[in-house]
């Protein structure tokens, strides 16, 4: 949900909150490239499919998308046929509708995301957190900056926090006290490691952002 300014022709600028969606699939089995508002307030859907303009996103299912200001963020997702991965980035103007396409310079899996979907995605500030994603034969556990001032895209290093053996023990003695009553984790073999390391690689996960000076 996110708050939004659409200039219509025959219409003032009117400002809403609402709900946006791009693409995914039809009832015809099919992908779309169909943009959507669902205005909050009448609770009525209305199609901005024509309106767009721009670089518009090929048709897509499994995309990554955010709301931040007042711009979206579209990255990946698949075509209509499930090898049909996709890497591009692009950005619609919430205030003209208009799309941009961003330059993708660099390697592959280095300077930017590797051809991907069904990844999680949050905003934090005024950039795009993006985690996780593959294909039918690998599933990534990289997480990615997209950085909306600059336009680029950023790998962030999650390390895994230098704690010793004897901290490690400790916290997971912790967490056995609080759970002690459930006769199934006693009967679980979780070696200490399992609760510091970073998330295995995975598709359709989903995740959340945090004030992250705070962690």
């Amino acid at each position: 949900l996110g708050r939004m300014d659409i200039v219509l022709q025959q219409h003032a600028q009117i400002r809403h909150s609402a709900l946006l969606v791009f693409g995914g699939w039809t009832n015809g089995s099919s992908v779309s490239s169909e943009l959507w508002k669902f205005n909050v307030t009448s609770g009525t859907w209305h199609n901005l499919t024509r309106v767009q303009s721009g670089s518009v996103p090929s048709a897509r299912s499994n995309h990554a998308c955010v709301v931040i200001g007042d711009q979206m963020i579209v990255f990946g997702g698949m075509g209509q046929e499930g090898d049909d991965l996709l890497g591009d980035t692009h950005i619609l103007d919430l205030n003209t509708l208009n799309w941009t396409s961003v330059s993708m310079d660099g390697t592959e899996g280095v300077d930017y995301p590797f051809k991907s979907r069904c990844h999680a995605c949050a905003v934090h500030r005024k950039r795009m957190i993006l985690f996780g994603g593959g294909s039918d034969k690998v599933c990534y556990n990289t997480l990615w900056s997209f950085d909306l001032l600059v336009r680029r895209w950023m790998k962030i290093d999650v390390q895994e926090p230098r704690l010793t053996r004897e901290l490690k023990r400790r916290q997971m003695e912790r967490i056995q006290s609080h759970v002690q009553s459930l006769d199934w984790f006693n009967e679980l073999s979780i070696p200490p490691s399992a609760v510091f390391s970073e998330p295995e690689p995975r598709l359709f996960c989903s995740g959340a952002i945090v004030e992250m000076d705070q962690l």
